[in-house]
């Protein structure tokens, strides 16, 4: 907007009356207003601006987030799968490590026994060797 201010410039002969200041003031008034006509244009462009482009925005990031939705929701189907399958071989696994700890302890009281009845059979068979032995040394047949 050009400078109007030689319009407004006031000197030592300048008469200071309504008319004066009423033109001045009317002529500034018609300029501001003409700046608030073009602001509000403007205003309006920019929202369309802005609308026009969150509406792109939408389209364009839309199907790639509806996309990363159902990626989401098929790993957290399959994370569940996972578990489900997690906990059933747990249980598996705790009931066979129950039944194949008492296998373990049943073998090892039998190794037990069969290690006290070994040595049992170890000792009486040693004692009765000794028995042949001193009665060959002491005059046995």
């Amino acid at each position: 907007m050009p400078t109007r201010f030689h319009l407004y410039r006031f000197t030592k002969k300048t008469p200071l009356s309504d008319e004066v200041f009423n033109r001045i003031f009317a002529d500034i008034d018609l300029r501001i207003a003409k700046l608030e006509d073009i602001e509000k244009d403007w205003q309006y462009a920019i929202n369309e601006v802005t609308k026009y482009g969150l509406k792109r925005i939408e389209e364009v990031l839309r199907p790639s987030w509806e996309y990363l939705q159902q990626k989401k929701s098929q790993a957290d189907e399959i994370v569940e799968e996972i578990q489900e399958k997690r906990d059933s071989a747990d249980a598996i696994i705790n009931a066979s490590r129950d039944e194949v700890l008492e296998q373990i302890q049943a073998a090892r009281t039998q190794a037990l026994n069969d290690i006290q009845t070994a040595k049992e059979q170890a000792i009486s068979q040693l004692d009765l060797n000794k028995l042949y032995a001193m009665a060959f040394f002491f005059g046995g047949d």
